[in-house]
């Protein structure tokens, strides 16, 4: 996360450029930071939601068997 913020906020300027040649700085600029927040959005939230679709409700609350406690040493 910390590499995409670091890319989202180095193409920042690109964005908001202004002066010579702003329109093809805009042009660049405008679909890769929103293409980067879209895939990081994508990786923090759909993917985990994706992950646990798939499992059944009742699994999840299933708990988890007795421990068995360690032998002792005298």
């Amino acid at each position: 996360m910390m590499t995409s913020f670091a890319f989202i906020l180095g193409v920042y300027p690109l964005v908001v450029a202004q002066g010579a040649a702003e329109i093809s700085r805009h042009g660049v600029g405008t679909p890769v930071f929103a293409g980067m927040i879209a895939a990081s959005g994508i990786g923090l939230f759909l993917i985990r939601c994706l992950c646990d679709i798939p499992e059944p409700p009742r699994a999840r609350q299933r708990p988890l068997p007795p421990r068995k406690a360690a032998p002792q040493r005298d």
